[in-house]
């Protein structure tokens, strides 16, 4: 593989990379594997979501699994994610949890991993929302040997912890929101004669993707009532001129 992104995330993560992953279109050129915190009987039913969602492949990483473009693999929960050598290929293994490591799947010990075998230049390591320092010591390594390092931004982080770490250890070559938003106004007339008043919200700038911001989602949650409704929609759903102020919970 060309090179590989890295990403690591805890308390928050689910909603973060279900925003941010079905950006990504079907031809992203480097595969991506995430440490993202979580028991062992969740990750396999994450996984599965995540891949009905996003244009690229997703699954667990609950064996060993050669690494391909076009898809994202999700460490294990109760196990670490590291990549190895099989046959002269890179793969993703599963691991024993590291006992020096108090979190899994360890976003330390895969970027570890990947910088045992891979020139930093080839990695990407993103740190997204969580509590604790997990993947704050490798990533600064990575970023200190001249390979790429994102941090989520404060503003858009659901706990702060993980991205801020890396940030004051100073090891985060650029610090990026995991989502920006453009609205765009426009007004759907109901069958009873209502009016609704909708703001569409379309995430944009994800690092490695094209602008999805024209896009609408497929949750819709009603953010402001008063005779009109104020919507926020997120990428893949269309509005339909049928839908009424009823069904907007």
């Amino acid at each position: 593989v060309p090179g590989i992104v890295l990403v690591g995330v805890s308390t928050g993560g689910p909603r973060t990379l279900e925003d941010i992953l079905p950006l990504l279109p079907a031809d992203y050129p480097w595969p991506i594997v995430v440490a993202q915190h979580m028991p062992p009987q969740f990750t396999q039913a994450f996984a599965q979501r995540m891949d009905q969602l996003c244009a690229l492949r997703v699954r667990e990483v609950n064996a060993v699994q050669p690494l391909e473009a076009g898809n994202i693999y999700i460490g294990q929960g109760g196990s670490d994610v590291a990549l190895v050598q099989r046959l002269g290929r890179l793969a993703a293994q599963p691991r024993p949890e590291h006992p020096d490591h108090p979190w899994h799947p360890s976003v330390d010990v895969l970027v570890q991993s990947a910088m045992a075998l891979l020139p930093p230049q080839q990695i990407i390591g993103v740190q997204l929302t969580g509590m604790g320092y997990d993947g704050a010591t490798a990533m600064k390594q990575l970023h200190q040997a001249g390979g790429k390092t994102i941090a989520e931004d404060e503003s858009t982080a659901v706990v702060f912890g993980m991205p801020r770490e890396l940030i004051e250890r100073q090891g985060a070559t650029t610090v990026l929101p995991s989502f920006t938003t453009r609205r765009a106004s426009t007004t759907v007339q109901l069958r009873d004669g209502q009016s609704l008043a909708i703001e569409l919200f379309g995430p944009h700038g994800i690092p490695g993707s094209q602008s999805h911001a024209s896009e609408v989602g497929h949750v819709i949650r009603v953010v402001r009532i008063t005779g009109k409704c104020a919507l926020e929609l997120f990428p893949g759903c269309q509005i339909v001129a049928s839908f009424k102020v009823a069904h907007a919970t």
